[in-house]
């Protein structure tokens, strides 16, 4: 009695060992399904656009972007505006250094000329006040 109970026993536990490896076959085989199915959702959701997880994020950094180009926008006229004005600048210096050039050299010119009239009038007097002694 003692072997054919211990080979039933035996049997029944092969069977119920296979029965529950049967079993997690197939419970492994539907969560895996179950898991692709959700994996495949997912990525369709993201694809499309529509995934919650990712439209807050996307939302955020889109605002973000459009700040960032608002203050490169603001950053760049600010600059050009400082571009115009050293050069408008460096203009009116120029324009300024040419006048003060021309009155100099206008200036030295009248000087020399003035120069030229009196050493031209020393020069007649003095030849007037020769002709008179000889």
């Amino acid at each position: 009695v003692d072997e054919f109970e211990n080979e039933r026993r035996r049997t029944d536990c092969i069977k119920l060992m296979s029965d529950l490896e049967n079993q997690f076959v197939r419970l492994k085989e539907h969560l895996f399904r179950d898991k692709s199915s959700q994996v495949s959702k997912k990525l369709e959701e993201v694809k499309n656009g529509t995934a919650k997880e990712y439209i807050e994020p996307l939302s955020r950094l889109e605002g973000n972007l459009k700040i960032k180009l608002q203050i490169a926008e603001v950053k760049f006229e600010l600059q050009k505006k400082n571009l115009l004005n050293k050069c408008d600048g460096e203009k009116q210096a120029a324009n300024q250094n040419y006048e003060c050039e021309k009155k100099n050299l206008y200036s030295n010119l009248q000087q020399e000329l003035e120069n030229k009239i009196h050493q031209l009038k020393q020069d007649h007097h003095n030849t007037d006040i020769n002709q008179c002694k000889a």
